[in-house]
């Protein structure tokens, strides 16, 4: 294929689309946590299914619901322990301490 003049478009769409892939994934790195790039990735798969036909668009709306509820739990827990973290450092200030 790399050398092949008929096959130049597909080698330039091939192109194109890594670039393109390439660029969302660093983009989608920097602002979905790590622990919910697997959310993410199996809602995608999803998408690509149903498209194809393989999956039904109920069962990618109930996959959809499950996987915002396991965000929900996860962001939750992380503003639990944000705000723990918060208190005791005030706290320890209030004690006269120095926080950690």
């Amino acid at each position: 294929m790399a050398h092949d003049p008929t096959l130049a478009e597909k080698r330039r769409e091939a192109a194109r689309q890594g670039g393109r892939n390439k660029a969302r994934i660093a983009r989608l790195g920097k602002l979905v946590p790590p622990r919910l790039m697997s959310v993410y990735e199996t809602l995608e798969e999803a998408l690509g299914q149903v498209h194809k036909g393989e999956l039904t668009p109920q069962q990618a709306t109930a996959m959809a619901a499950l996987a915002g509820a396991m965000v929900r739990v996860l962001t939750s827990g992380e503003i639990e322990e944000r705000l723990r973290r918060l208190e005791e450092r005030q706290a320890q200030a209030s004690n006269g301490r120095r926080p950690r």
